[in-house]
Parts: C-alpha cells; sequence; structure tokens
C-alpha cells in the first residue's frame, strides 16, 4: 500500500494519488478508443496520455511521451512514434506544494507516409 511520507502532507499525498490515477486511467482506456483512422489512412484517434509526478517539466513530459507511445503502440506498434504524431499537445501543472510536475500529452499517431510502399516493396521480394 502506498503510504505518504513524514514529509508530505495529507492533502499533497491525496493530489498525488489522484495524479497517479488519472495517469494510468488515460494510458489504459483512451486507447481503445483510438482505433479509427482518417480518410487518408495515415493517422489514428487521438491518444492521450498522463505521466507520473516528476521533478521537473523535462522529465513530466518525457515520462507522459513514454506513457503515449506505449498506449499508440497497443493500439498499432506502427503509431509508436512520436515525432510522427500530429496535432501535439502537452500539459504540465505543479502538483501540491513540494513542487513535483505532472504532464499529459494528446496527440494523433500517425504511420510514415511512405509505410504503405514500404510494405509493399518488402511483399513483392
Amino acid at each position: 500500500m502506498i503510504e505518504p511520507s513524514a514529509t508530505t502532507s495529507g492533502a499533497t499525498f491525496l493530489a498525488r494519488l489522484r495524479m497517479a490515477a488519472l495517469g494510468a486511467s488515460l494510458a489504459l482506456l483512451l486507447p481503445a478508443a483510438a482505433q479509427g483512422e482518417d480518410a487518408a489512412g495515415r493517422c489514428g484517434d487521438k491518444i492521450a496520455a498522463a505521466g507520473f509526478p516528476r521533478a521537473s517539466q523535462q522529465l513530466a513530459e518525457i515520462a507522459a511521451i513514454g506513457n503515449w507511445i506505449e498506449a499508440a503502440a497497443r493500439v498499432d506498434p506502427k503509431y509508436a512514434v512520436w515525432h510522427r504524431a500530429e496535432g501535439k499537445a502537452i500539459k504540465c501543472e505543479k502538483i501540491g506544494t513540494i513542487g513535483r510536475i505532472s504532464c499529459t500529452v494528446v496527440a494523433r499517431p500517425c504511420v510514415a507516409a511512405d509505410a504503405d510502399k514500404t510494405a509493399a516493396v518488402t511483399e513483392a521480394k
């Protein structure tokens, strides 16, 4: 069981616990809705993911993006590339009074524009 440390207040602990639960929910539940592809067949529906609170914004963003990549890979392994995603949004906020930062990311996962051509060449060999 998770216990609050001696240096955190009960309210801070509860805020951190709620944020962790929200992050887990987003990472697990939203990818199920991200199964359709757009008309071009290159990008899927938006996927959202959150990271556990970290000491810096950079680390918090990396954690959230890592969770987004994992969620996108569960939809389709070809989607698991953050730099190909479209409509990226990153929102970070300070959690409690201890200065930890948590980020949430939302983006549409996309495959490379030439992914179908590469697959066709591979199959032809």
